[in-house]
């Protein structure tokens, strides 16, 4: 991240890395275009006319539009091997 978004992390995010790339992410959940399977059936941007966004390169800026949020779901504990995952800082959707 940029110095002047750095404010916007959670310690949680530490967990948040990339390949090649140091230091923590902020998460972006981006809509999927076209849901799959039983779990996100209704959690679709089809109907609002979005497009899937290209997957950005290392090291490439990007703008995200969307609500920032404090992710506090408990599953990331279990996901991340017990360590303190939740509370992660999110743009969540984008």
């Amino acid at each position: 991240m940029d110095p002047q978004s750095a404010g916007l992390l959670a310690p949680a995010n530490g967990l948040q890395t990339c390949a090649g790339q140091s230091g923590p992410h902020l998460v972006v959940e981006i809509i999927p275009q076209h849901p799959g399977g039983v779990l996100f059936r209704a959690n679709n941007a089809d109907s609002g006319g979005f497009i899937d966004p290209p997957t950005p390169t290392p090291g490439e800026h990007i703008t995200v539009t969307g609500p920032y949020v404090i992710d506090t779901n408990s599953l990331h504990r279990i996901i991340y091997q017990g360590r303190a995952a939740e509370n992660r800082a999110e743009i969540h959707p984008a």
